[in-house]
């Protein structure tokens, strides 16, 4: 599920998060800004300038808005969309010569067309000064629409920038799980060697029975190298296989309750993660004939509760602790909530649960 994040983040990374609908929105929002005026005008709350000799009708109105939206949509379309997939490998003084060059064909060529259509619409010559004036207006659209799009990129910069992290940090948790696949605790497996050595010469079944229960626990483990979350039926079966090779180490020394109706078996938990509280508990508490370690797992409020009375040994394990933090790393990315911790006489972690 993480890897599938990852690879969907990519894609999402090589797309222009810029929506051409969002481009069209913005040309006609800088059209309607600068046609205001017009607006106003031909609405009737300023007069009218009856020495002007360009006339303000619905006609020149409409040509002006239409030609404007169009002129604003090429540029920020050019510049945020067009150039990349037209020069996708050019250098940055090239991407600078590209974008000059472009922004001043469609200047000048959008300029020329709007010049054009007046005199169709309206048979009038322009003078110089009117031109120089239309051409200085056409200039400050550009240079409005150009800072428009450079908040465009700053606005693409960030959210890459969002997926960039989010992608390091899904990455982080996958490689975190692998190393749980991958790596069984040694302590474990060294005990189970071990336990095995004294179990072939004093009891050859159960020693069969133990090598099929490892075996069995160790093909979970590598089946389980492309999944994130299992079924709670799938981790319990898993989790018998394991306690029965502690049971064969600690005899009834450690029990474990399970109480899980068969209805909740079908919900999903992060992988490895019964088992791995089980194993803190085993390692870091006292076993003995006097004070068994007995562990309850049960689900209480949609969260499978793992819980063992709190018995410290004298002498501690070293850890590092990363398991805990790596299982709440998990169940927030995988589930959307955190584990939950309570430490008194007892110990429990709550793990939340995803309703498939």
């Amino acid at each position: 599920m993480i890897k599938s994040k990852i690879q969907s983040l990519l894609k999402n990374l090589n797309k222009p998060l810029i929506k051409r609908k969002d481009l069209i929105i913005a040309a006609f929002i800088i059209a309607f800004a600068i046609v205001l005026k017009s607006t106003i005008t031909l609405m009737g709350f300023i007069p009218m300038d009856i020495n002007s000799s360009y006339p303000i009708t619905l006609k020149n109105w409409l040509y002006s808005f239409l030609l404007i939206s169009i002129y604003s949509w090429l540029l920020l379309d050019f510049n945020l969309i067009r150039k990349t997939k037209l020069f996708p490998k050019s250098s940055n003084s090239g991407s600078f010569v590209i974008l000059l060059t472009g922004n001043l064909i469609i200047f000048l060529v959008s300029l020329f067309i709007f010049i054009a259509g007046k005199f169709l619409i309206d048979s009038i010559l322009l003078t110089k000064e009117e031109l120089y004036k239309i051409t200085f207006g056409w200039f400050i659209i550009m240079s409005a629409t150009l800072l428009i799009v450079e908040i465009f990129k700053l606005k693409q910069k960030s959210k890459h920038d969002e997926i960039d992290k989010e992608i390091l940090k899904r990455e982080k948790i996958q490689s975190e799980l692998n190393e749980i696949k991958n790596q069984m605790n040694p302590h474990f497996l060294f005990n189970s060697l071990n336990s095995l050595h004294s179990l072939i010469r004093s009891n050859p079944e159960k020693a069969t029975l133990f090598v099929t229960n490892l075996s069995m626990l160790y093909r979970y483990v590598l089946q389980s190298k492309e999944k994130d979350l299992v079924s709670i039926d799938e981790e319990l079966s898993f989790l018998k296989n394991y306690t029965d090779l502690i049971h064969i180490r600690y005899r009834d020394k450690f029990q474990i309750s399970i109480d899980i109706d068969k209805r909740n078996l079908h919900l999903s938990i992060p992988v490895l993660s019964i088992q791995l509280l089980v194993e803190n508990a085993i390692k870091h508490n006292e076993i003995s004939e006097e004070n068994p370690l007995k562990v309850l797992v049960n689900i209480i409020d949609e969260h499978l509760v793992v819980t063992h009375k709190l018995r410290l040994r004298k002498t501690l394990i070293q850890s590092t602790g990363n398991g805990i933090v790596n299982l709440s790393r998990r169940c927030q990315h995988l589930i959307g909530k955190d584990i939950e911790i309570q430490k008194d006489e007892n110990f429990t972690v709550r793990i939340p649960i995803k309703n498939n």
